[in-house]
């Protein structure tokens, strides 16, 4: 679900885990934090990369670490 001030929210579980994700783009043009998760019955996989501060080319790099 994204917001209209670019919030992205995301809520998901199984049958130990509730997953929320909340990331906020604050004053930047974009988002370059990425994320990644993979829940299964009873297990989760959960990878967070951080930005690159608004250096160019750091939305794909956020993106191929996840990957």
């Amino acid at each position: 679900m994204l917001f209209e001030n670019g919030q992205q929210s995301i809520s998901e579980e199984n049958d130990v885990l509730t997953l929320s994700i909340i990331s906020l783009i604050g004053d930047r043009d974009e988002q370059q934090d990425s994320y990644g998760y993979k829940l299964k019955d009873r297990e989760g996989l959960i990878v967070i990369c951080d930005g690159m501060g608004g250096h160019r080319g750091g939305q794909m790099a956020g993106k191929c670490a996840v990957e």
